[in-house]
């Protein structure tokens, strides 16, 4: 199975993501055009997705302070959109109906789901792209293994409510990649006549 990992980065994508544009949507006035974006790249209304929150512990149950969604547009780069925690917390109108009308690519989304279930008391459509190839390690090992991506997994037990993801390259880098890399996996899966 590993050698369809070269294959797959000569046929489809380059070896590494090619992010067309990256924006920070932190104020709901922000929202409308951050879906236009996503739609006009993917007007098949599927993206990429990944959730972040601070750590819980065992008497807490933190809500969600980024959400990560990411579109490949024709060329195949990437759109990617990071909604913070405080667009997150309003959940306007726009991207509330992008969520529930379109279909998401995560890869190990159960406590991401168990995370919108309680705190958004709703639940997009989502592939769990873990589960269509049957792995049991994390997304860093597989994205390694069979794409020769690198992941800095470091990000992942941060608190994301304090991040300042206009200042920390490696924080907004760590958190796109996680959007754009199930949709990789997902195309993948879907054509192994061309991997």
């Amino acid at each position: 199975r590993q050698q369809w990992a070269l294959n797959f980065q000569l046929c489809h994508f380059s070896p590494v993501p090619v992010i067309k544009t990256l924006s920070i949507i932190d104020s709901t006035d922000k929202v409308p055009d951050a879906v236009a974006s996503l739609l006009q790249a993917s007007p098949s209304r599927c993206f990429g997705f990944d959730l972040e929150w601070k750590p819980d512990t065992s008497s807490t149950n933190n809500p969600p302070a980024l959400l990560q969604l990411a579109a490949e547009a024709k060329d195949r780069s990437f759109v990617v959109c990071l909604f913070t925690g405080t667009v997150l917390c309003t959940m306007c109108a726009a991207l509330r109906n992008l969520l529930k009308k379109s279909k998401f690519i995560g890869f190990g989304t159960s406590s991401d789901i168990s995370k919108m279930k309680y705190h958004w008391k709703f639940v997009p459509t989502i592939t769990d792209v873990r589960k269509l190839f049957e792995y049991k390690k994390g997304l860093a090992d597989f994205a390694s293994k069979y794409l020769s991506i690198y992941l800095d997994k470091s990000y992942q037990v941060i608190n994301w409510w304090t991040v300042d993801l206009h200042k920390n390259h490696n924080a907004r880098t760590y958190a796109a990649n996680d959007s754009i890399v199930p949709l990789m996996l997902n195309w993948a899966h879907s054509h192994p006549e061309e991997t």
